[in-house]
This record gives structure tokens, C-alpha cells and sequence, in this order.
């Protein structure tokens, strides 16, 4: 069963190792699911997003001090950076994560000082792609291109009787026994507005049993 989270702290118990993504000890190390060891890198954005379109929520995670460490402790500084690399874990559906950052393309491999990540199937293809905010940098544009045959859904909220971008509506999906559900946000990371269309990843399955709608308003 997939697990569907939507909290800024994560606190999970990943292979037997109890990691959490937070500032430890007055330093920036941490613990990134699927990977071993502690990374000296200042958390900004934490996002929940099935980006394998599997019907598990990945982790992506936008990384940069708040100050640059560098300059402020003149070199003594030797366990963070200003500009830092983003990660993305992604979920095997077994209460398990792999680190994936490596693997996953360029735009993984370059140090930015970035603070948000917005999520939009922005070339309409069927996998949501990644929008990062930097400070005092251009944007970064990651645009996923997997490889898999997976099924997806997505659904635009139009509300009437409820606010009309259907804020606050939450949509449960059913495939078998397995259900997901999601809602409708204004915001998400950090200072970053994600689209409004709600994306499902279905995995194997070309359709789905139910789709329930729970508007704000209290009709279902």
C-alpha cells in the first residue's frame, strides 16, 4: 500500500533508520530516504509527488542555506554550502524510498540556492515536470521524460456551488483496494503555486473504479 503524505516535517522510518529532514545540532546534515549518510544541505522546499506515475508519492526536496555560509564563517565553515543540490527520492511502495538524484538527469547535478518547487505536466505529455525557484538565480526547469508505460489521470476542478478554482476540494480515486486521494491547494512548497489539476498516477491500470469529489460545501 502506498502511503500518501502530505506534512512539511517528514519523519519516517526508512529501512530501519529513523530519518528526518531537519536542521541537526545547529548544522544542516540530514537524512535523505533511499540513501545512506548525512548530507550537510539546508532544506527549503519539501514536495510529496508521484513523478513515475505509479500511484506512489515520491520526495522532492529544493536545498540552499538561508545565508551564504561561506562568506558569513570566512572558511570556517566546513560542513555546508550557499549553493546546494536538490534530491529526489522515489518511492518503491513497500515503505521503502531510493535516492534517485544521481540518476535522474543534469539538472540534478548542478549547485543552486534554491527555495521552491512547483509541479505541471506543463508539455501535456502525462508526467508531472519540476519548476525551481533560486534566490538571486534564474529559474530551473526540470521536465520528466519517463521511460515507463505507466497509466496517469488528471482532473480539473470547475466549482459553482463551491469557489470556482475548487480550493480545499479533495478527489479519492479507486483501483481495486487501492485508493488515493488528493486537494485542491492555492500553495505549495515554498512561495510557489503548483497546478491547480490534480494529477493520479495509475500505475499498470488503463481506468479506475471510482472517483469520489468532496467539494467544500459539504456535496459529495
Amino acid at each position: 500500500m502506498c502511503a500518501i503524505l502530505d506534512h512539511p516535517l517528514i519523519l519516517s522510518l526508512i529501512g530501519g533508520v529513523l530519518g528526518e529532514y531537519f536542521n541537526y545540532c545547529g548544522g544542516d546534515r540530514n537524512y535523505y530516504p533511499g540513501d545512506t549518510g548525512w548530507h550537510p544541505d539546508m532544506e527549503v522546499g519539501v514536495n510529496f509527488v508521484d513523478l513515475d506515475n505509479d500511484g506512489c508519492q515520491d520526495i522532492f526536496v529544493t536545498n540552499g542555506h538561508y545565508d551564504n555560509a561561506e562568506e558569513i564563517h570566512e572558511g570556517v565553515n566546513t560542513f555546508s554550502s550557499y549553493a546546494q543540490l536538490n534530491h529526489c527520492s522515489l518511492n518503491l511502495g513497500d515503505g521503502t524510498f531510493t535516492e534517485v538524484s544521481s540518476q535522474s538527469g543534469s539538472g540534478f547535478l548542478i549547485n543552486k540556492v534554491s527555495r521552491g518547487g512547483a509541479f505541471a505536466d506543463y508539455d501535456n505529455d502525462g508526467d508531472l515536470d519540476i519548476l525551481i525557484t533560486n534566490s538571486n538565480q534564474k529559474l530551473g526547469l526540470l521536465r520528466n521524460d519517463i521511460s515507463n508505460t505507466n497509466h496517469w489521470l488528471t482532473i480539473c476542478i470547475i466549482g459553482i456551488q463551491s469557489n470556482k478554482d475548487g480550493i480545499g476540494t479533495r478527489i479519492k480515486i479507486t483501483i481495486g483496494r487501492i485508493s488515493q486521494i488528493r486537494e485542491v491547494k492555492s500553495g505549495s512548497s515554498y512561495l510557489c503555486q503548483s497546478d491547480m489539476r490534480l494529477h493520479f498516477g495509475l500505475g499498470g491500470s488503463a481506468s479506475v473504479n471510482q472517483i469520489e469529489v468532496q467539494w467544500t460545501n459539504g456535496l459529495v
